[in-house]
């Protein structure tokens, strides 16, 4: 799926479970290779002084079943190649 927000969009594998609720989307932040943060707003929570990655508006757009085994490119990780690992890989 592509996600898309006013800052920015990444394209990431989309896995529906009953653990996030409807209307949510849940991306992981602790891999720099993600690009979570192109979405994001440079603004921080006044009190923790973290940022407020849980307050960005996000578009969701299906981009087919052809695009299961693409090759996924990440400018935050210096367009290094992303890919499924297989069973044995290390």
């Amino acid at each position: 799926v592509r996600v898309e927000s006013r800052r920015g969009d990444i394209v990431v594998k989309a896995q529906v479970t009953e653990c996030v609720g409807p209307g949510t989307l849940f991306i992981p932040m602790h891999f720099a290779a993600g690009a979570v943060n192109k979405l994001t707003r440079e603004t921080f929570d006044p009190t923790a002084g973290i940022p407020e990655y849980k307050v960005s508006s996000v578009r969701v757009e299906v981009l087919g079943p052809e695009t299961d085994e693409a090759v996924l490119r990440t400018p935050d990780a210096g367009g290094k190649q992303i890919r499924k690992r297989g069973a044995g890989d290390d």
